[in-house]
């Protein structure tokens, strides 16, 4: 039996529910939890997954899920999304295309397996730059998603997209130290046979992971950190044969739950006579992304620029910083143009990607 079509009631219920938690202020988490349950209220799918992405590649740093095996995020994770689906998403926001019907047999198969018979796919981006993505599934005998399921993501992806810009600038920028009891600086070790099955796991890594590790409420076994970043590893793997020149590595920088900011590498080890390549992924703590202390001594900045800087980067207007700081609208726009020359850049944009290239690039700075 097809499912009743969506009222314009119900979808200028859950657009405008959607659109309150992406302007509440929440952290990505939080955001994503909200959006999630509102899109399910009025989609009504079997299961749910909604991702922060890594700007600059694509791969998936963190899920929030509700029904979702572990072992179809696992599977979907290590086998399908490193070069496929991610560039599926990645095309989807270059050609801003919110949300996708079709799939590939691979992903069919996938969620068969699962019980799964319909996705919905959806991408969150900015201009052409993907900050998170969604899958919304339904159950074999459900009916497929159609046109007006595909109409209402796309009336609210450019919310969620700018709202998980937002989220992840806010938290790079005041990262709090873990509270209780201090983090090991050790760096964390874990190796992979050719299965993929884990071979060792050090201690470090262990509370590395746990740190890592996706909603409270759905956690499995590879974090969505470690899942991209093995993902990236693998699709390299598989190009090396057509592009001599593609790296067996693959790295990301993530932040913890406990505001700790760590880098992810990973690379193949060479076969041995009897044995197949491993795969070896060190897990380290990395230095925290910008906060005013770290900007001042990174760039030369005051600490009322910095101040204006951090605020800028949480999306303060001019006026709201005059209403805080109780300066002139002409003086804050006197910090933000010293603050953006000493940091090279021009206007308020450049300003915040700086600040946003600064906080997930490769930890090298």
């Amino acid at each position: 039996m097809p499912r009743p079509a969506l009222s314009h009631r119900a979808v200028a219920a859950a657009v405008a529910g959607v659109r309150r938690a992406c302007y509440a202020g929440h952290d990505s988490l939080s955001l994503r939890r909200a959006v999630g349950a509102r899109l399910s209220t009025a989609l009504q799918p079997t299961a749910w997954s909604l991702a922060a992405t890594d700007p600059a590649t694509g791969l998936i740093v963190h899920r929030a899920t509700d029904g979702v095996p572990s072992t179809l995020s696992r599977d979907y994770l290590v086998t399908v999304y490193p070069g496929e689906e991610a560039m599926r998403l990645i095309d989807m926001a270059r050609t801003r295309t919110p949300a996708l019907v079709s799939r590939t047999p691979a992903v069919g198969e996938l969620l068969a397996g699962a019980g799964f018979g319909h996705r919905l796919l959806a991408a969150f981006s900015v201009g052409d730059t993907l900050f998170g993505a969604g899958w919304l599934m339904r159950e074999r005998g459900a009916p497929p998603f159609d046109d007006a399921d595909t109409r209402l993501i796309d009336r609210v992806a450019p919310h969620v997209g700018r709202a998980l810009r937002h989220a992840a600038l806010v938290e790079a920028a005041l990262a709090a130290p873990a509270s209780g009891a201090a983090l090991s600086d050790a760096p964390g070790v874990l190796t992979f046979d050719a299965r993929g099955t884990a071979l060792v796991r050090t201690a470090a890594a262990e509370a590395i992971l746990d740190d890592l590790a996706d909603d409270e409420r759905n956690r499995s076994d590879v974090p969505g950190a470690l899942g991209g970043v093995l993902a990236q590893l693998r699709w390299r793997q598989s190009r090396a044969a057509l592009d001599t020149e593609s790296s067996l590595d693959g790295a990301l920088r993530v932040r913890g739950r406990s505001g700790r900011w760590y880098t992810l590498h990973a690379s193949l080890t060479e076969p041995g006579p009897t044995a197949d390549a491993t795969t070896v992924v060190v897990l380290a703590p990395a230095p925290r992304a910008p906060t005013a202390t770290g900007l001042t001594s990174r760039y030369g900045l005051s600490a009322r620029e910095s101040d204006v800087l951090l605020r800028v980067a949480r999306g303060e207007s001019t006026k709201e910083l005059v209403a805080a700081l109780g300066i002139s609208a002409y003086t804050v726009q006197d910090y933000v143009s010293r603050a953006s020359e000493k940091l090279g850049v021009r206007g308020r944009r450049e300003l915040v990607a700086r600040l946003f290239r600064d906080a997930f690039g490769d930890g090298s700075r």
